[in-house]
């Protein structure tokens, strides 16, 4: 069993509060272009593609964590600088 609830969504970032049983993915279905980033309470942490299309990461243990899913496709392109 796994409690979670997504606690901010705008324009290029997400937030969600999850308090796993124990490791395992978090799939989140929605399109992991390039330019997408995650962090692991607070740390930064590879994105995964699941079922050839959706942004995932591991979560390596039990207990409270928060993910934060940030959008700059401008990182990519070397023009990151330029987002506000």
């Amino acid at each position: 069993m796994v409690s979670f609830a997504r606690t901010v969504q705008d324009s290029g970032r997400e937030i969600w509060n999850l308090e796993p049983t124990g490791p395992g993915f978090l799939v989140v279905a929605s399109t992991l272009y390039p330019g997408w980033e995650a962090r692991l309470d607070g740390k930064k942490t590879q994105l995964l593609l699941a079922y050839g299309l959706f942004r995932a990461l591991w979560i390596p243990e039990a207990g409270k964590h928060s993910v934060q899913f940030c959008y700059n496709p401008y990182r990519k392109l070397g023009l990151s600088r330029l987002r506000g």
